[in-house]
């Protein structure tokens, strides 16, 4: 999680959004102001999207429909809590179908949740504040802490022992459920921690601000700093199953380890984002992963990072937090009180065909050319060689993504994939399939 934000002045240019920066601390932010500005941005710029239920990333329950929400965090496929500004926090025991306020205490941003099972958790925020429960988040208990640094993050592995992380290099431990606290010392001069991932109790990593990272392999005793290898800002959150790992931050940076942090790669997204941040990640397995940021950013990697498709966002928020239960089920939450989830990974329609492709292929568009006043489902028969990563999109005339049809990673086969053209101008475009290897066209006529 991060301290700081960013009011930006948007530009709009083909599909990068350019942006100029102007550092402010979450609390002193105007979020009418700034909600009021991304929110047109969102109108104006983002093209809508209709998918069946289910199918994708598709809107919850919003309880405060105008809030920020920074976090969540699910224990299984049911039972998640969520927090965010203001000391708010809500709790689902339906996987998200319905989401119930709960009351925390305090008013100050919470920035991070921690879930050690449906009944213990913790949750961590501005001026020091840890909470504590121990009935699911039906009530809090406050934590002293005798520390004013604003939280970002937390990290527990049961009831008492535990990190937490916040601005100008704080780190701490805990082995007795926040009675006693034991500074860290983590080598990264006076930058913000922004997030902690636990390997085990004894091997942790953690990353911040310009670019800090570093891990202990003895509990926290001491700590390495780690070069990334390329200069960043922020760093907001960092991720790993087993060895396979990515940290995140300003400015699109995605960065890849393969060796549980001691070494990093950058990655990039199959298109273009422009410099938003991106602002959480989550490694379900060493091959599934999940980033999320500004401006309906959602990205998914099913090759361990190596390839990050752009997913297709269904309201264009801010999004700030995202947890996975298992490699299909999310959340991510962000600004405007979103919350949005999906159950397949967040992919759209594939079904598969009986054939055995020798190329990759784009074979058939029906029907062709399809009528926008009757929004016809158009169906697109295409074909994977081999197991890879593919995305199959729309773009304009002028070389701008309108849409995204399909993205995932998928074995040998001939594949149809459905899209309704909905809101879309009658004109021509072109269908692309994409996987590293090879870039096929096809052009698509939408008449009235």
């Amino acid at each position: 999680m991060r301290e700081i934000v960013s009011a930006f002045a948007f530009f709009h240019s083909r599909e990068r959004y350019l942006y100029s920066n102007c550092k402010l601390c979450v609390g002193q932010l105007d979020e009418v102001a700034v909600k009021s500005i991304v929110t047109g941005i969102a109108c104006t710029l983002l093209l809508s999207f209709t998918a069946s239920a289910q199918v994708g990333w598709f809107v919850q329950d919003q309880v405060f429909p105008n809030l920020i929400w920074i976090d969540v965090d699910f224990v299984d496929t049911e039972f998640g809590i969520c927090v965010g500004f203001e000391g708010k926090a809500q709790r689902t025991t339906n996987g998200g179908a319905n989401w119930e306020p709960l009351t925390t205490g305090v008013d100050v941003n919470l920035n991070a949740v921690c879930m050690v099972d449906k009944s213990i958790g913790y949750a961590v925020g501005h001026s020091g504040t840890v909470l504590k429960t121990t009935n699911g988040g039906s009530s809090w208990d406050k934590i002293e802490t005798n520390v004013t640094n604003t939280l970002l993050d937390c990290w527990f592995f049961d009831e008492n022992t535990g990190f937490v992380s916040g601005s100008r290099a704080l780190l701490a431990r805990t082995d007795d459920g926040g009675k006693t606290w034991s500074a860290q010392s983590a080598r990264v001069g006076q930058n913000n921690i922004n997030s902690i991932h636990a390997f085990s109790r004894d091997e942790l990593i953690i990353c911040g601000n310009d670019g800090s990272v570093a891990k202990t392999e003895n509990g926290g005793g001491k700590w390495s700093k780690i070069s990334v290898g390329v200069p960043v800002d922020a760093l907001n959150a960092v991720s790993f199953a087993v060895d396979v790992g990515t940290i995140v931050g300003s400015g699109v940076i995605i960065l890849g380890s393969t060796d549980r942090g001691e070494t990093w790669t950058q990655q990039m997204p199959d298109a273009p984002l422009g410099s938003i941040p991106l602002t959480d990640v989550v490694h379900v397995t060493e091959n599934t992963a999940y980033a999320c940021g500004w401006l309906g950013a959602l990205l998914r990697s099913p090759d361990g990072g190596s390839w990050w498709v752009v997913q297709q966002s269904p309201n264009g928020e801010n999004y700030e937090g995202l947890d996975f239960a298992d490699e299909k089920t999310g959340w991510c939450v962000g600004w405007n009180g979103s919350i949005i989830a999906t159950v397949n990974g967040g992919t759209l329609d594939v079904e598969p065909m009986d054939a055995a492709p020798h190329s990759v292929a784009l074979l058939d568009i029906y029907p062709h050319p399809a009528s926008i006043s009757q929004t016809q489902e158009m169906k697109f028969t295409f074909s994977l060689p081999t197991r890879t990563s593919f995305s199959l999109q729309i773009f304009d005339l002028l070389g701008n993504r309108v849409a995204n049809i399909a993205s995932d990673n998928l074995p040998t086969g001939t594949y149809s994939a459905s899209w309704q053209p909905v809101d879309m101008k009658n004109g021509v475009y072109f269908a692309v399939l994409e996987t590293p290897d090879v870039r096929l066209s096809k052009k698509l006529l939408l008449t009235k």
